[in-house]
């Protein structure tokens, strides 16, 4: 894929809302079509999902036209497949609950040809082959290279924010690319390690240090210290990786064969380009009053990672812009578009087309999936299917 990163502008295009009677929705502007389809609902039944308040860990299968599911109240893998826009949830086989292979209670996970990987907040557990015969465990903190490190924090996940799916595996070279932090010290370690070799590799800091200064919420209060991970998304797109953030508009774009890097920022008109500083601790008398700062940053424009197009000819990230403090749905959700060389081709409030969307997304075949911000009942999950044309 010709991705052209070396050169980059930003064409600034004005964007025209139409309103429309029908239930499917549009809305145009010079360089590109956005078009959100009517609510439609997935049953779910008595599988152990909820439509509230979070979707389970997932993973997109190759072909795009179903999605895992890391069940953990039923104990399965279930498939949510694609039949256009309809989608249909079946369940997988109840697991063991003990033993080498017992149900993974795990943050994130993917697949190779080598196996099933969970990725669990300090290590990563392995079901190599296909029948799982053999599995093995990995503690990333007992690695050497994080011996120094007392508090070692592990991040190559999306934030629960938005969703669980993995986007740091190279599936080329068979390795997975993480972010670590170690919460006494602030050393940020960027790194990527091979899967069946077991060989860890640090890798050069290309993330903006000043930035994440000034991007830390942490607060305290009665004993309790809460932060807020600010640690970078890793997308791995062939050779090159983009890393962005939760809390900037900003995009670091890395070679992993040449190691060279470029930082690219784009200018925004309908929501802030970052969040607030929050650069010092914040101490509360109680821990109470340190829970609530939570909604100094929640509340805040928040950026999800860099994805590519459906149809592969660009790329795109949703925004949740700024919302008053209680206003638990009060936000509006927008989306920014881009070619294949990264140039910038305009944004989108897509709040304005269908004010229930919300903020939790995933890729398949046809579109892009997105819950709806309203949910009736538990065992009926409302979404919809967002379309771009470029």
């Amino acid at each position: 894929m010709n991705r052209g990163l070396n050169h980059f502008l930003i064409s600034i295009v004005s964007i025209c809302a139409l309103t429309s009677c029908s239930e499917e929705k549009t809305e145009h502007d010079a360089l590109f079509k956005v078009e959100i389809s009517k609510v439609r609902q997935l049953e779910l039944g008595f599988k152990g999902l909820s439509s509230d308040p979070l979707f389970p860990p997932y993973m997109l299968a190759e072909d795009k036209k179903s999605v895992l599911l890391l069940n953990s109240q039923a104990k399965t893998i279930d498939t949510l497949f694609f039949n256009g826009e309809e989608a249909i949830l079946k369940s997988g086989n109840i697991m063991e609950t003990e033993g080498p292979f017992a149900f993974p209670r795990a943050r994130s996970f993917f697949q190779t040809k080598s196996g099933t990987h969970f990725i669990q907040p300090r290590g990563l557990i392995s079901w190599f082959s296909a029948d799982s015969s053999y599995e093995r465990t990995i503690k990333f903190d007992k690695l050497e290279a994080f011996q120094p490190y007392p508090l070692i924090s592990f991040s190559g996940l999306y934030d629960v924010y938005w969703g669980l799916d993995f986007h740091g595996y190279d599936p080329a070279r068979d390795e997975m690319y993480l972010m670590s932090k170690d919460l006494q010290s602030g050393k940020i370690i960027f790194f990527k390690y091979a899967i069946l070799t077991q060989e860890l590799t640090e890798l050069p800091a290309i993330y903006d240090s000043d930035l994440l200064k000034k991007h830390q919420l942490q607060a305290s209060g009665d004993g309790l210290i809460l932060m807020k991970n600010n640690l970078p998304y890793i997308n791995v797109l062939g050779d090159s990786i983009l890393m962005s953030y939760v809390f900037s508009n900003e995009i670091i774009v890395y070679n992993t064969q040449t190691k060279a890097s470029s930082t690219l920022d784009y200018t925004t008109y309908n929501f802030p380009s970052e969040k607030i500083d929050h650069p010092d601790p914040i101490g509360s008398n109680s821990r109470k009053e340190a829970e609530k700062t939570s909604y100094l940053w929640d509340y805040d424009v928040s950026y999800s990672i860099m994805d590519t197009l459906p149809t592969g000819d660009g790329y795109f990230r949703m925004v949740k812009g700024p919302q008053e403090k209680g206003q638990q749905q009060g936000y509006e959700m927008f989306i920014e578009v881009f070619d294949i060389n990264l140039i910038k081709l305009g944004e989108i409030n897509l709040s304005e087309i269908q004010p229930d969307v919300g903020k939790l997304f995933f890729l398949f075949k046809d579109g892009i999936f997105i819950k709806g911000k309203s949910q009736e009942t538990e065992d009926v999950l409302n979404y919809y299917v967002l379309k771009i044309e470029l």
